[in-house]
């Protein structure tokens, strides 16, 4: 964090790069079509008794009934999916929270959707943007993501940048916590829709909005269908605990209102609740679907940080981008297409 830039928006569903993507091969397509079928033949098996019949078919399959539950999910995800409008409307969308010390937070945020979204009951991806950035990093991306049948929804985070529509624009009184705050309550809020499948909300990070969402996962893994992190800023502890030091700081009791470190300027409760984090944790304790994209050549974020998080998460993958830095663009990006595609085929 305080060493950061903004990540610059990317694009990854861009008219050039819409699904399905030229990066899929014929092999790549085969394979995600067989694991479609493999769902609709599974549920047609085990609605009909043939335990049997489908443990001959497919004999890695590990048939249980959260494998079932995961089935009969996935199909009623892609049929509701499959009925939503490619007319793509969006408006703003305001939700409320109140800190523990009583003050009113309104979070500006936008909605975007299939203009038939609230008749049906549709995914919902949740957009966590970057260290001083906004929601308007989704502008390109969201009506792309909500073309493929979900509900997107991108925010500002309370202090999150100077631009920031929901207050706190001198970003001093944000901290990770806060900014963790930030987001169950909008995941709150989302659970709460009735024309929303409340068991496919996917939590969306980039940069410091990666680490917030897995920190949210953490906490209520029972609420995040699966994450998706980009670039996730899992060493911004490490970066408070080194300015910590190069300031010269022995006590917490020094840290002043406000502390300026390599041309940024954050509050003393960003540092206190950044020294006292390890996101190793967090990694641990959330047990559901991963997905990490990362530039292997990123200074701001150290790709280490991301191939030693996967190894914590106990289902993850990490889909290296060579020679891509920090910030990331649309050509780099659209080489992890097919593993995303997939990724959201399958969870």
């Amino acid at each position: 964090m305080l060493s950061f830039s903004p990540l610059k928006p990317v694009s990854l569903f861009s008219s050039q790069y819409n699904f399905p993507h030229p990066a899929y091969t014929i092999t790549t397509m085969k394979k995600v079509i067989r694991r479609a079928l493999i769902l609709l033949v599974a549920l047609a098996l085990v609605l009909g008794g043939a335990f049997f019949a489908l443990k001959t078919l497919f004999p890695d399959l590990e048939l249980t009934p959260q494998t079932i539950t995961n089935i009969t999910g996935q199909i009623d995800k892609i049929s509701q999916q499959n009925k939503a409008s490619k007319h793509i409307i969006s408006h703003d969308t305001t939700i409320r929270r109140t800190t523990a010390d009583g003050q009113t937070i309104n979070l500006y945020g936008k909605v975007y959707a299939p203009s038939n979204y609230q008749r049906l009951k549709l995914p919902v991806m949740i957009l966590a943007h970057g260290y001083n950035s906004n929601a308007d990093f989704a502008d390109s991306l969201a009506p792309k993501v909500a073309e493929q049948g979900y509900v997107v929804y991108a925010f500002d985070f309370y202090g999150g940048s100077t631009n920031s529509r929901s207050g706190d624009r001198d970003m001093l009184d944000m901290s990770i916590q806060t900014e963790k705050a930030d987001l169950e309550a909008v995941l709150a809020h989302w659970h709460q829709q009735t024309y929303v499948d409340t068991g496919h909300i996917y939590l969306t990070g980039i940069s410091h909005g990666g680490l917030i969402s897995t920190m949210v996962a953490a906490a209520h893994p029972k609420d995040v269908r699966a994450l998706i992190l980009l670039a996730p800023a899992y060493n911004v502890p490490d970066l408070v605990k080194d300015g910590y030091q190069k300031l010269g700081f022995t006590s917490e009791d020094q840290i002043p209102p406000s502390v300026t470190y390599e041309n940024r300027t954050i509050g003393r409760r960003y540092v206190l609740d950044a020294l006292h984090y390890d996101p190793t944790a967090d990694q641990k304790a959330y047990t559901g679907p991963v997905l990490i994209i990362h530039g292997t050549a990123d200074e701001l974020v150290p790709y280490s940080y991301s191939e030693a998080a996967v190894k914590n998460f106990a289902h993850a993958q990490l889909v290296p981008l060579e020679g891509t830095g920090h910030t990331a663009d649309a050509q780099a990006i659209s080489s992890a297409l097919p593993q995303l595609a997939a990724f959201l085929l399958q969870n």
